[in-house]
């Protein structure tokens, strides 16, 4: 087994440990944005605020943050369906998101503090039914993370591993037809 084999293996295994262990967990943080700013059939999202500067919000607002992988043990079927699903992060707190090709959404983001003193990353889309929250875990590098999800909009137990690129990603690249 090659070094970056082995690397993606154990960074898979940390996100399935915590995600087990965070199951059910319930965002403790405190959002100070108002509702409604921006509004589309099917929603609202949350005036965007821009995020304190930090490590981590540096990161995450470098380029595109895509799911390279998903699991889900509620519904097996995302797990391959949102693979190629995409953020882009804005230092001023809006976003952009989509899947593969196609811009599918967009809204503001938050970093709150949860429970342990956890990072946790908040995606308010114009789409209620895109709307999320997860633990964020990031790599010293910064171009792959871990995101487990909150029962804050009901994706407890949801568990992906982000990678950071350049552009938005396409088909092609990952090699699905």
């Amino acid at each position: 087994m090659n070094i970056l084999n082995m690397k993606n293996t154990i960074f898979i295994a940390l996100i399935a440990i915590l995600g087990f262990a965070c199951t059910g967990e319930q965002s403790k943080g405190t959002d100070s944005a108002t509702t409604t700013a921006a509004t589309q059939e099917g929603g609202s999202a949350a005036s965007p605020m821009a995020p304190a500067q930090s490590g981590l919000t540096a990161k995450l607002t470098k380029d595109y943050w895509v799911y390279e992988f998903y699991i889900d043990p509620k519904n097996k079927e995302n797990n391959r369906n949102f693979r190629g699903k995409w953020f882009n992060l804005k230092p001023d707190g809006t976003f952009q998101s989509g899947h593969w090709e196609e811009i599918t959404g967009s809204g503001s983001w938050l970093l709150l503090k949860g429970e342990d003193n956890k990072d946790l990353l908040r995606l308010d889309n114009v789409n209620d039914t895109e709307d999320a929250e997860f633990i964020v875990q990031m790599n010293t590098d910064g171009d792959q993370a871990s995101w487990v999800g909150t029962a804050t909009f009901g994706h407890a137990g949801v568990m992906l591993k982000a990678i950071n690129l350049m552009s938005q990603p396409t088909k092609q690249q990952f090699g699905v037809q």
